[in-house]
């Protein structure tokens, strides 16, 4: 490998990096916005549940659960995919 090719594969290398670097920010930022719904969620069960509401959990609350849940798939996608390019790249 020539000082060309060392240096073209070492700036994809940083730019992957940089790329999964600002993605994990992302992540952490949008888990933190999960983390605050999830308790607001739970705090929405426990009175429910007190005032004998707990049957209308479900549908009082389906749209904040649906987003939640489609971000978790969302995540669990990318990671996998973050995953197979590091395999990749050590793997070269």
């Amino acid at each position: 490998m020539d000082e060309s090719q060392r240096e073209k594969a070492t700036n994809e290398l940083v730019s992957e990096m940089d790329h999964t670097i600002n993605s994990t920010g992302l992540n952490i930022h949008n888990l933190e916005h999960v983390y605050t719904e999830l308790s607001r969620l739970a705090e929405d069960a426990d009175t429910k549940q007190f005032k004998g509401d707990d049957a209308y959990f479900l549908w009082d609350n389906n749209a904040a659960l649906q987003m939640i849940t489609d971000y978790l798939m969302h995540l669990l996608r990318e990671s996998k995919e973050a995953n197979q390019k590091r395999k990749a790249l050590h793997s070269q």
